[in-house]
């Protein structure tokens, strides 16, 4: 996988580099040698240096994730828009998920691409019976899921309020394995009843904030509860 990455990455024809992934790293093709710096999937911006090696006019293509519903780019600091024919150096062209900006480059020449990271709500199919009327909550590529040793050891009795999801915490200070990670801190109720097996009262519930962690990271603070499908509060 690691050995073959730059397959995944990039491919190249006649009148056009495409940049299938936002990974940093310096990629040598025929056309040019572009070096990417990239902060995702953490942070939504992404800048692409190029040098060309022909004096011919060529485009890059970026791909663009399909959850992004708006983006920005520009070409050296000016920002492009898509199909302005009334200024044809500063425009791009979108299809088919990729951006095309074609130019006749020069060295130096940068690409960046901005957006935003917001927290996006993901719902379960209602003919699932295990997971109807439950959510699980992702940002950029990354899904998230809650612990228990982030939740009072218990995830179970949990139903996080997308309501509230505009009142949500990103937070970055994490230490110990999550060091690096981004986290959420998520509104949520904890349903509180009695210890009885069946009780005629319902359960209390009480305003909490859950934390989510990203999916692939759980598992590493020893044996706890773990879901990602939340009992949700729509």
């Amino acid at each position: 996988m690691v050995t073959s990455l730059g397959r995944y990455a990039w491919d190249e024809d006649d009148d056009v580099i495409y940049s299938h992934l936002f990974i940093g790293q310096e990629a040598r093709l025929k056309k040019a040698d572009i070096k990417v710096v990239s902060e995702y999937p953490w942070k939504g911006h992404v800048s692409y240096s190029i040098t060309p090696k022909t004096g011919d006019e060529f485009a890059v293509a970026i791909h663009i994730p399909g959850y992004l519903k708006s983006f920005e780019v520009t070409l050296n600091g000016m920002r492009l828009k898509e199909n302005d024919e009334t200024n044809a150096d500063l425009f791009y062209s979108y299809r088919d998920g990729y951006i095309y900006i074609k130019n006749k480059w020069h060295d130096n020449d940068v690409i960046e691409i901005s957006f935003n990271m917001d927290i996006r709500v993901i719902y379960a199919n209602t003919k699932v019976r295990e997971d109807i009327g439950c959510a699980a909550l992702q940002r950029g590529p990354v899904v998230y899921a809650f612990e228990g040793v982030d939740n009072d050891d218990d995830v179970q009795s949990l139903m996080i309020d997308v309501s509230r999801l505009n009142e949500a915490q990103i937070e970055t200070e994490a230490e110990g394995i999550l060091k690096g990670a981004v986290l959420l801190d998520i509104p949520a109720v904890r349903l509180e009843g009695s210890d009885a097996l069946y009780s005629e009262k319902p359960p209390r519930q009480k305003s909490v904030i859950a934390r989510a962690i990203p999916y692939y990271m759980w598992g590493n603070r020893g044996l706890n509860q773990m879901r990602v499908w939340m009992h949700t509060l729509f």
